[in-house]
């Protein structure tokens, strides 16, 4: 197979003040690590060692979700195979994964081929052996412990029908932490757990049936200390829709809903003094830099002028220290995904501008000189299937490109 390869001819290299580590564009190549599918590839996970990309290639587009089987590729060699046999792709397909923080399991939720119920799934990376943790479920939310095999998973598709367990692997254990919660995300410490609660506060009795039908509710973002596994309620009355915790495990970003006027309110939360701020109003997507000083986000405009019917989105950049705010981009197509996981200056983000000719492109951008890097080539038009992933030690970020093919571009430092 011959690999196509892409190399930028500038020279530029940033003098980063973190180990001396040096961010070389010198050297930065575009390389295709994965042949064209025509349905395409579903998400992509790293190793936790970083040497190989887990990726799910699609067998069902008419399914809801779209769903399909796991392969994985050697970065090194760009040797590309099957992780299982395909004996379990006649009883289930699979749409979304997770790596044990040692890598030695791997959660994956699964769609049962005959029911079309979800499931969720451990596969044991190092004997091949799966166990089924729920055969089946509306929907599940799943996160791993960053220092003991342990995944916390809800069960349900929304609160207060959702269950939230804590399954040990080690012990085999399955232990409940509460009802009518869901989404768990553990603090990068492993020393806590956030996630959703809904309590019905009302109820109204159906006059054909005599059924009790909740009317009212209240959400609530709740916190677990794993240490004594006692439960705090942090923010009562608070429609949280999504959260993220800071690296450093002090702080939670959120995007809160109140209003139909306004999509999102920003929003950060100390954890250690439980004070809360807000940020700024139409938010979508947003991450911390890797020194959790920054937050980058996508921030919705008034509508493009060609087409009105959709809003313009750029990007922010938000200094937690000075909480001094800038506008990144201004072209109206720029959507925020993830800061480097080891260089708090650099992220990549999404750039929607050439979407109806030639599709989304993937950017690297550089905040100390606004240096701004796209990666070719330009990406799918489905868009569940753009998407981009960073190695955990950030010398790489593996991305769709050209449609349905999986690309690698890298080493962005030595």
């Amino acid at each position: 197979m011959r690999w196509k390869t892409t190399s930028l001819f500038a020279l530029i290299i940033l003098t980063l003040g973190i180990k001396e580590q040096r961010l070389s564009m010198t050297n930065l190549r575009m390389e295709r690590i994965v042949e064209k599918w025509e349905k395409g590839y579903l998400t992509g996970k790293w190793s936790p060692d970083g040497r190989f990309l887990f990726f799910i290639r699609v067998e069902k587009t008419n399914e809801i979700p779209a769903c399909g089987s796991l392969f994985k590729v050697d970065i090194r060699t760009k040797k590309c195979e099957p992780v299982l046999k395909s004996k379990i792709y006649e009883s289930v397909y699979f749409i979304d994964m997770a790596f044990s923080f040692d890598g030695k399991y791997l959660a994956l939720e699964g769609v049962d081929r005959k029911s079309k119920k979800l499931q969720l799934w451990l596969l044991n990376l190092k004997n091949g052996a799966m166990e089924l943790l729920e055969k089946e479920g509306p929907d599940f939310d799943f996160d791993w412990s960053p220092k003991e095999n342990k995944i916390a998973y809800s069960v349900g598709f929304r609160i207060p029908e959702s269950t939230l367990y804590i399954y040990d692997v080690n012990k085999r254990e399955k232990r409940l932490v509460m009802k009518g919660a869901a989404s768990p995300r553990f603090s990068p410490n492993g020393d806590w757990l956030i996630f959703h609660t809904y309590e019905i506060t009302k109820w109204q009795t159906d006059k054909e049936s005599g059924a009790k039908i909740p009317v009212e509710g209240r959400f609530a973002l709740n916190v677990l200390d794993l240490k004594t596994f006692k439960k705090e309620e942090l923010l009562p009355n608070f429609e949280v829709t999504y959260f993220l915790w800071s690296p450093d495990s002090r702080q939670i970003a959120l995007s809160v809903s109140f209003t139909e006027e306004v999509r999102e309110h920003l929003y950060l939360l100390d954890l250690g003094h439980r004070h809360i701020e807000k940020l700024i109003e139409n938010v979508a997507e947003f991450g911390f830099s890797s020194n959790s000083q920054y937050i980058a986000c996508s921030v919705f405009g008034p509508p493009t002028t060609q087409r009105r019917e959709e809003l313009s989105y750029d990007i922010y950049i938000i200094d937690l220290k000075t909480k001094g705010m800038r506008k990144l981009t201004s072209n109206g197509s720029s959507w925020f995904i993830e800061f480097n996981p080891k260089l708090p200056n650099l992220f990549v983000y999404r750039d929607d501008s050439k979407y109806f000719e030639k599709g989304p492109s993937f950017h690297l951008r550089y905040l100390d000189t606004n240096l701004d890097i796209p990666l070719t080539p330009q990406g799918s038009k489905v868009n569940y299937l753009v998407w981009c992933t960073w190695s955990p030690d950030g010398r790489y970020l593996a991305y769709i490109g050209k449609g349905e093919e999986i690309w690698l571009a890298g080493p962005l430092f030595e």
